[in-house]
């Protein structure tokens, strides 16, 4: 479902992210765990959370990421995922795509903070 509308991940750079991106990555981690709070209400259960969170790893090592960058993301994801309140919208194709782009968005933004 969602994890369909992903956008690509773009080649590998050198070196985490964390330094020079930080709050951008707590962003791009917070969105995505927003993300993650549709995915009950919407019909997944844990599998596609498992999925999806594999899929936020590959954006990330895509970009350049490292472990602990990833551990960032994924301490916002937590965060973001616990204060969602997810919208009935989030569940047509017309939701899924726009969190999906925004999710790209804030990926490009992790990315362009890091170079």
């Amino acid at each position: 479902m969602l994890a369909g509308c992903l956008m690509a991940v773009t080649p590998a750079q050198a070196g985490g992210l964390a330094e020079k991106a930080k709050a951008e990555l707590e962003a791009f981690g917070s969105h995505a765990g927003y993300i993650v709070a549709t995915i009950g209400p919407c019909g997944g259960g844990e599998g596609e959370v498992a999925f999806f969170t594999g899929q936020i790893r590959k954006m990330l090592d895509g970009i350049g990421g490292d472990e602990a960058d990833f551990a960032i993301v994924h301490d916002a994801m937590g965060k973001g995922r616990a204060v969602a309140k997810p919208q009935g919208r989030d569940c047509t194709d017309q939701g899924g795509l726009d969190l999906a782009t925004e999710l790209g968005r804030l990926r490009d933004a992790v990315r362009d903070a890091g170079k």
